[in-house]
């Protein structure tokens, strides 16, 4: 049962504190959980005995649009240091 204040996704954490990266050669990055039930938050989708459920998807991954700005301000301080 959830914790009478709890947010969905957050109560434990487990899923949270699972996320991890890893660089892929030197132009990309791969990020995620070895979680089971983590797609099925990220994208929702029929879950549960014979599929009865619908899961709304709940995203967690991803960039958002100050994750963006950020990016491209590391990006700018990097390719100006270069040039």
């Amino acid at each position: 049962t959830r914790k009478k204040h709890s947010k969905i996704l957050t109560e434990s954490g487990h899923l949270r504190g699972s996320i991890r990266s890893q660089l892929l050669g030197s132009r990309a990055v791969a990020v995620g959980t070895n979680r089971a039930y983590a797609a099925i938050h990220q994208l929702g989708g029929p879950a549960g005995r014979g599929r009865k459920v619908t899961i709304p998807a709940r995203p967690y991954l991803g960039v958002s649009a100050a994750d963006r700005v950020r990016i491209l301000a590391v990006l700018k301080w990097f390719l100006a240091r270069r040039i």
